[in-house]
């Protein structure tokens, strides 16, 4: 795994769990990740925020990998944007947003309706945060396989492990 010292704040990590709840997604969505989340820093501590089943939150890098222990891997984005906007940005649905549950299990379906503007950013899943956040094209649309994809066929986007 990589040290938080390597990470950079936007960095995005897509995961793949070894909960059942994981392998399950990723049988539904028929792709090789579980989860995306956010590599974020505040006053002064590297973390992660992320969607998880009780809404958008910060966790310091060493609970979020104790609690996890996700495999995954790091993608970086190679256009210039302002940390601490894109900080902001992210935190603001710190502790406000739920988890959407009914989307998940609709998207696994195949069910890929998008919502009314109103409730799309009320409550999200992993994939649609971290896309959202970086303001990804079709971003209510990604699974986090899907999202994978989309960086590796992105010349904005780098594999950094």
């Amino acid at each position: 795994m990589v040290n938080k010292d390597f990470l950079k704040v936007g960095d995005v990590l897509v995961c793949r769990g070894k909960s059942w709840i994981s392998k399950a997604i990723m049988k539904i969505t028929k792709g090789d990740y579980s989860h995306t989340a956010l590599y974020a820093e505040t006053w002064g501590q590297g973390g992660v925020i992320e969607a998880q089943k009780n809404g958008v939150n910060f966790k310091l890098w060493e609970v979020w990998r104790e609690k996890w222990g996700y495999d995954y891997v790091v993608y970086r984005c190679v256009k210039p944007f302002d940390e601490k906007e894109l900080m902001l940005k992210a935190f603001s649905k710190s502790g406000e947003t739920k988890y959407d549950f009914f989307t998940f299990f609709r998207r696994a379906f195949g069910n890929r309706k998008k919502r009314d503007e109103q409730t799309e950013t009320e409550k999200m899943i992993c994939s649609e945060f971290t896309a959202w956040v970086h303001n990804l094209p079709e971003a209510y649309d990604m699974t986090p396989s899907e999202q994978a994809k989309y960086f590796e066929s992105s010349r904005d986007w780098i594999k950094i492990y």
